[in-house]
C-alpha cells in the first residue's frame, strides 16, 4: 500500500510515510524510523509529534530512549466518526444562520473533485428534501473515473436502496458499469440519446441545476432557482421524448 489512501484521510505525505513504516516495523526509533523512511530527521520529530496528538502513535520510553509504534488503523474510522459526531451536534446551529442568509436565486461554481463532492452532496440533500427524483441529460459515467468511491457509495446506498430514483439520459458512448445500467433498465430509468448533445453534462433536482464539464479539473456550476428549473426540466421531457426512440438498439451495443 502506497501513501495517497492515507494522504486522502487526511494524513500528511510525512505522516502517511511514518505510520506506514511503523505498521511494518512494529516499534522504532525515531533515528531508525527516519532510515526505514527516508524523511530526514528533523521532519520525522515533527510529524511523529503530530501522529502523536492525533492518537495514531504510541510510544515506550526504554534506556532514555522512546519507541514509538502504530495503533491499529481503526482509529482512522473512529476519528472519523468522532468528527461526524461532532459535526452532527453544531449542525443545527449552522443550518439556522444559512437558511437566514439564504437568497432567491443562487449561483455557486464548483472546482476539482472535491468541489464536485460538496455538489452532489447538495444535489442529494435536495433531492431528499423534495420528491426523492434527480434528472441527468448527457450522462456520460465520467464521475465513476474521477471520484469512485464517492459515486460508488452514492449509487449503492441510495439508488439500488431505492432512497433515490435518477432518470438517465445518457451519452451514446457513456462508460456507466454494466451491471448499473441493467438496474437503471429494470426501473425504465436509463434511456439512450440519439446523439452526443453536449461537452456538458445537467443534473436536474427540484429547484436545482447542475451544469457540469468533467475536464481535467472538473467544474461544475449550480443554479438555486425555481424558474430556471422549470425550463431545464421542460428542456429533459423533450429529450426523453426523442430518445425513447432509441432505446432498445442503442442499449444492446452498450450490454
Amino acid at each position: 500500500m502506497d501513501k495517497t489512501s492515507l494522504i486522502k484521510c487526511g494524513f500528511t505525505s510525512n505522516e502517511a510515510k511514518i505510520y506506514l513504516t511503523l505498521l511494518k516495523a512494529k516499534i522504532a526509533t525515531a533515528t531508525k524510523i527516519a532510515t526505514l523512511s527516508k524523511i530526514h530527521r528533523r521532519n520525522v520529530y515533527d510529524a511523529i509529534n503530530r501522529l502523536c496528538e492525533k492518537g495514531f502513535i504510541s510510544y515506550v520510553a526504554k534506556n532514555n530512549k522512546k519507541y514509538y509504534r502504530a495503533v491499529n488503523p481503526q482509529k482512522i474510522v473512529d476519528l472519523f466518526k468522532e468528527k461526524l459526531a461532532f459535526s452532527e451536534s453544531i449542525l443545527p446551529d449552522l443550518t439556522k444562520l444559512y437558511q437566514k442568509s439564504e437568497e432567491k436565486r443562487t449561483i455557486n461554481i464548483f472546482e476539482g473533485p472535491r468541489g464536485i463532492k460538496t455538489f452532489f452532496d447538495d444535489l442529494i440533500r435536495e433531492a431528499l428534501a423534495k420528491d426523492k427524483q434527480i434528472y441527468i441529460i448527457g450522462a456520460t459515467g465520467k464521475a465513476f473515473e474521477k471520484i469512485p468511491f464517492f459515486i460508488e457509495r452514492v449509487y449503492s446506498e441510495m439508488i439500488k436502496k431505492q432512497k433515490l430514483h435518477v432518470h438517465t439520459l445518457a451519452n451514446p458512448e457513456v462508460n456507466f458499469k454494466k451491471e448499473l445500467i441493467r438496474e437503471l433498465l429494470k426501473m425504465n430509468k436509463f434511456l439512450i440519446l440519439p446523439n452526443s448533445i453536449s461537452p456538458t453534462q445537467i443534473f436536474l433536482t427540484g429547484n436545482m441545476v447542475g451544469i457540469m464539464v468533467w475536464s481535467d479539473e472538473p467544474v461544475v456550476i449550480q443554479i438555486n432557482d425555481s424558474e430556471i428549473a422549470k425550463g431545464f426540466h421542460k428542456y429533459y421531457k423533450l429529450m426523453k421524448s426523442i430518445s425513447k426512440k432509441n432505446i432498445i438498439n442503442k442499449t444492446k451495443k452498450i450490454l
